[in-house]
């Protein structure tokens, strides 16, 4: 098998907690028996068809009974997962599968919702503690991290009920009862170029603080508790060195040259890396399987291993074997996937090409084998995003006029353009604050992020020259060599105005027709601002009343616009290709 398919599988059905039983894993593996037939579906409870040839579309694994589908209009439909499947809710743009009873789903035009099995709605996640949500992660053990239109985190439970507030820069998904967090009072360096002097916090479901670790002191932190411990790492010597910390902070099993990267934690042992192999060892740090395989998994009571076959790039063979190295049968497959993910009683292998089978733990295919051609292990969105953008009220908001924009204009003084961009970014500290001329003497922009209705926007300001200037003592200033030295006593802006204004919106994630409704809306405001000079499909340059010119562009990632005098247009040309 290629390893990074099996990687694949494991971000897609990662959501499977290693102590969750069947009922709440996946019940179902959809297959094709040939090449573009229909899609149909095998039970992972007793190895029984549940359906055969029912859906043109590719279906997802089942999860609690339910299944998913894209419609014509690229909208997910959720079915019952039964001999004749029935359709329930409404059309998802999102959607993710369901965990005790619960999934989250996005309407066309309408923010994130919970709702139930049936497809009725349980709570509308439009605003939490008054903030605007633009999107939650799918839940885990019964909690889901959600993010504000400013750009925070915060955790709500099954019933959409806040629990913690939205005062992270980050918060990883609930593992172990545990949460993972940043808190905002250190934004600056966790998104700033100082990306070491803050503290992961450790919290429990209801908030509370468990402990404080220290980003500095390790090389690297995990996000995820797995049996109450996370993995962590530094260097030494110029070398890796992992281990394992408790909730408490305290190490479990204290960093080695021997570990060099942790995998799956299930007990007392841990999958662990060294020289590119993996292996076994438990928390008295005994080696109790050496690291030589390719990839290696904890799977329940044994484990899935590969090693490579060296016929061709990337072609490995998969065994199951127990914690002593033994093959549990005497078989080893191409493909192959841990049963732990679906269920523990069955598994999906691949036993050729287009040939894939269930089979049981004593490595023997289910007694009515369908033909499997194909497989899909897709379970629908891990992340839910709300689609209810207001466009004319963003337009308002964002205040786009020939002039400039976000209240900005060609005539604003720098000071107050400064103070505008000291207000909405992390620039100053206690000495110097962001309104201080020191800080500007060799900066020729000004970028900010800042929310317009929930949509965040990229402003960029463009001067002619650095903001602002030394001044220095005469003593200081060799005027034969005209050259300074020494240190300056002072800075102070220089007399300058704006030569442009750009903006950009990352719109890489919502939905094309409204990124395409966008774009047009902003070509008409600046028409209505000027005229159309020269425009091809994914950009338009404008002639401007005021003198100025304009150019806009759409793009896989969003939209940008820019107008002043003198502006570079090379991207009308190269936006096409």
């Amino acid at each position: 098998m290629n390893k990074n398919l099996f990687l694949m599988l494991l971000l897609v059905i990662g959501f499977i907690s290693c102590s969750e039983e069947n009922s709440n894993g996946v019940q179902g593996v959809p297959f094709q028996e040939r090449e573009n037939g229909k899609w149909s579906m095998i039970s992972t409870d007793n190895g029984e068809v549940i359906f055969s040839n029912e859906f043109k579309t590719p279906i997802t694994m089942a999860v609690e009974g339910r299944f998913m589908t894209k419609n014509g209009k690229d909208l997910w439909e959720i079915y019952t997962a039964e001999k004749k499947p029935k359709k329930i809710g409404k059309e998802y743009v999102w959607a993710t599968c369901f965990h005790g009873g619960r999934a989250l789903v996005t309407e066309p035009n309408k923010p994130v919702s919970i709702i139930d099995k049936e497809g009725q709605t349980v709570k509308v996640l439009d605003k939490i503690d008054n903030q605007i949500v633009t999107g939650v992660e799918d839940f885990s053990e019964g909690y889901a991290v959600y993010k504000t239109a400013g750009d925070y985190c915060g955790v709500i439970n099954a019933d959409g009920k806040s629990v913690i507030p939205a005062k992270y820069c980050n918060i990883y998904n609930c593992s172990d009862g545990k949460f993972v967090a940043i808190d905002k009072k250190y934004e600056k360096n966790f998104r700033g170029e100082d990306d070491s002097d803050y503290f992961f916090t450790v919290l429990n479901t209801s908030g509370k603080k468990l402990c404080d670790i220290q980003r500095s002191k390790y090389e690297w932190i995990g996000g995820f508790f797995q049996n109450g411990l996370l993995d962590i790492s530094v260097r030494r010597n110029g070398k890796e060195c992992w281990g394992l910390i408790n909730e408490k902070g305290e190490e479990v099993v204290r960093p080695t040259e021997k570990i060099q990267g942790i995998e799956d934690i299930q007990g007392d042992k841990f999958v662990y890396k060294h020289d590119e192999k993996y292996g076994l060892m438990n928390l008295k740090g005994e080696t109790l399987l050496r690291p030589k395989y390719d990839l290696l998994r904890l799977d329940g009571d044994n484990l899935m291993a590969s090693i490579d076959t060296g016929k061709e790039e990337e072609e490995y063979s998969y065994s199951f074997i127990d914690e002593k190295g033994e093959k549990l049968f005497n078989k080893e497959f191409p493909e192959a996937f841990t049963f732990r993910y679906f269920g523990g009683k069955y598994t999906v292998v691949m036993i050729a090409d287009n040939k894939f089978a269930l089979i049981d733990q004593k490595g023997k295919a289910v007694e009515k084998q369908p033909k499997m051609w194909d497989v899909n292990f897709n379970t629908g969105d891990s992340y839910i995003q709300s689609d209810s953008m207001d466009i004319d009220a963003f337009m308002v908001a964002l205040g786009i006029i020939p002039n400039g924009v976000d209240g900005l204009t060609f005539n604003t003084p720098v000071q107050k353009i400064v103070a505008h961009y000291a207000k909405n970014s992390d620039k100053g500290d206690a000495e110097h604050p962001g309104t201080d001329p020191y800080w500007y003497d060799v900066m020729e922009e000004l970028n900010y992020t800042k929310v317009f209705n929930s949509i965040p926007v990229t402003i960029s300001i463009s001067f002619p020259s650095e903001i602002s200037q030394r001044i220095y003592t005469a003593e200081e200033i060799d005027e034969e060599n005209e050259t300074c030295a020494g240190s300056s006593t002072s800075y102070v802006f220089n007399d300058i105005k704006p030569s442009s204004f750009s903006f950009d919106i990352n719109l890489s994630s919502v939905k094309q027709n409204k990124v395409i409704y966008l774009y047009q809306k902003i070509c008409a405001k600046f028409k209505q601002m000027g005229r159309i000079v020269k425009e091809n499909s994914k950009a338009t340059i404008f002639t401007m009343n005021n003198g100025c010119t304009a150019i806009i562009v759409k793009d896989e990632e969003g939209i940008s616009a820019t107008w002043g005098k003198n502006i570079d247009l090379s991207r009308f040309d190269t936006v096409k290709y």
